[in-house]
């Protein structure tokens, strides 16, 4: 996959290409935002890149959570009243990252 993939996919608003997608947690974190950014409006979308976030991080690759792109996500996330779920699974999961911001 790449990045031209995937934006045929949010041209074509291929819902189940995009979960694909974002079940690789190395799809590429500038295409996890594009998706998100096409898609912020859609709780499937949104709880699904919440769990790409989630599932690139790890206590053994922490500088991944520090990326600015990873940061600002978990921070718009954190704010998008569409999924409380997802909202919830970041910040129980990334609370380092979101502490100095409102929530």
């Amino acid at each position: 996959m790449n990045t031209a993939t995937v934006l045929y996919a949010i041209e074509h608003s291929d819902t189940l290409a995009l979960i694909e997608f974002l079940e690789d947690k190395s799809l590429p974190i500038e295409d996890v935002r594009t998706i998100y950014d096409a898609f912020k409006d859609d709780k499937q979308l949104v709880g699904q890149v919440a769990m790409n976030l989630s599932l690139r991080t790890s206590v053994y690759e922490r500088e991944k959570e520090y990326s600015p792109i990873m940061v600002a996500l978990l921070i718009d996330i954190s704010q998008n009243p569409i999924d409380m779920g997802a909202r919830w699974q970041l910040l129980k999961t990334h609370t380092p990252q979101l502490k100095f911001y409102a929530i």
